[in-house]
């Protein structure tokens, strides 16, 4: 691989500051850079600028190898497996984010809190704080290139932001469209329900070499194979327990009272660990603790409930609670209000943890406890998930169609960069974002060697 430098700048153009950062980039035919300007919203007057080039994401070698070869080859078609992914085809929507991870063409995650967003093919009028809007005023397309122009008014995007990412469309329709976050795509089913036999509510987790599937409330946890997918001889425990989860040496059981157990790779408990006395802290009514994530140093368990005995959704809480590894409480954490179904948790990339509210937000959270992202455009609807590192895929199961077990991607953001340093923009100013596709046209006919 050939590797080229790119300078990220960034300029405070009334102190007449400026940073620059360099950036090792593969040299590939296609590129993008964003510009982000600033401007006093009374004077008119530009008083910031920066400008970053972006990767794009290593997933479109495979879409373009496949809908190139593979369909046409075996089965005479094409699959049109950009849409199918991304919902529309992924360069739809700009979005703005607090996430400060490296650029990595081979991350699945698109990361921190969205502070802005828009479609960059359909303008968008409107009082909506996140939402700027294309100008096509100012939109060209020459050979090779796309030149978006991005506005935000005064009212949309204010806050601070580190990274610009495009990804899907919620639709295909010709109107503005949010993005698709971190959204899942199914990549192989493992194990299905049907009208007769419905799979039970299930909790997951995989080691190196299985996955292992506990009936939630159950002493029954069935294996298989997380390649071959062969099923395997089913484990009894000694205990029933609601979650289970696996930190490379030793796997733990989460009971319905929010206990917990440490086993080893046979399943024997060899050390029990009691709730904290501080949990449920402010909860008094329809209590349930519901999953386990467990890292090289810490438990996590996620709970909720109602903070009043009226049952009403806008009272309910998701929380976590962090213990140390010999089970003694660190520290608890409010992520989520106003629905009352379950969070479940996995640890993913970057010392984050990921809880999923079924049908309502994705959170991703610091292993200190505070929120590092958190988004209700993201589609949702699972009971377990769990992260492999190894296979970079999402074990999930989902109780819709009589229940499914199934392996997903995350799909990737289509391009990211990091800015130079973060940007705040405020009510007082308007925000430019120029961003140039550069993609070199090759004959289909051409045959240059490889």
């Amino acid at each position: 691989m050939t590797f080229k430098e790119s300078v990220a700048y960034s300029k405070d153009l009334v102190n007449g500051t400026k940073i620059e950062v360099i950036k090792k980039k593969l040299i590939m035919p296609f590129t993008g850079t964003a510009t982000v300007k600033l401007y006093d919203s009374l004077t008119g007057r530009q008083t910031y600028e920066a400008k970053s080039e972006n990767r794009i994401s290593a997933a479109f070698g495979n879409i373009a190898y496949l809908d190139t070869f593979y369909y046409p080859m075996l089965d005479n078609a094409q699959d049109y497996l950009l849409k199918d992914v991304y919902t529309t085809y992924p360069f739809r929507v700009m979005v703005l984010t607090t996430g400060s991870t490296p650029e990595d063409p081979y991350d699945y995650w698109t990361w921190g809190d969205i502070v802005g967003y828009a479609d960059a093919w359909y303008t968008y009028s409107g009082s909506d704080i996140l939402k700027g809007t294309v100008n096509k005023g100012e939109w060209t397309r020459s050979t090779g290139l796309k030149h978006f122009v991005i506005d935000f008014p005064t009212h949309a995007a204010n806050g601070t932001f580190k990274s610009i990412y495009w990804t899907g469309g919620a639709s295909d329709y010709s109107e503005a469209q949010p993005p698709v976050i971190n959204k899942i795509h199914l990549k192989d089913s493992i194990v299905s329900g049907t009208s007769s036999s419905s799979l039970s509510k299930s909790n997951l987790c995989v080691d190196e070499t299985n996955l292992y599937r506990l009936i939630s409330g159950s002493k029954t946890i069935m294996v298989y194979d997380k390649v071959t997918e062969e099923r395997k001889d089913d484990i009894t425990l000694s205990i029933s327990a609601k979650a289970i989860a696996y930190d490379g040496m030793n796997f733990w059981l989460l009971l319905s009272d929010g206990a917990f157990k440490k086993t080893d790779k046979n399943f024997s408990i060899i050390a029990s660990y009691t709730k904290s006395a501080v949990l449920p802290g402010d909860l008094v009514y329809s209590i349930d603790y519901t999953d386990i994530a467990v890292t090289a140093n810490y438990i996590f368990i996620t709970y909720s409930g109602c903070t009043d005995t009226s049952g009403s959704s806008s009272k309910y809480k998701n929380c976590i609670a962090k213990y140390n590894k010999d089970g003694t409480f660190v520290n608890k954490a409010d992520v989520f209000t106003g629905t009352s179904y379950d969070g479940y948790i996995t640890e993913i990339p970057n010392n984050k943890l990921w809880i999923m509210i079924y049908g309502n937000r994705c959170i991703q959270v610091n292993e200190d406890l505070s929120v590092y992202g958190s988004t209700d455009l993201t589609s949702c609807y699972y009971y377990s998930v769990c992260w492999d590192e190894a296979r970079q895929s999402l074990f999930a199961y989902s109780s819709t169609n009589y229940g499914l077990i199934a392996e997903y991607y995350v799909v990737p953001a289509a391009a990211h960069t990091l800015l130079p340093e973060p940007i705040t923009k405020t009510p007082t100013n308007t925000m430019k974002i120029q961003y140039d596709f550069n993609c070199e046209y090759v004959n289909p006919l051409d045959m240059p060697p490889h």
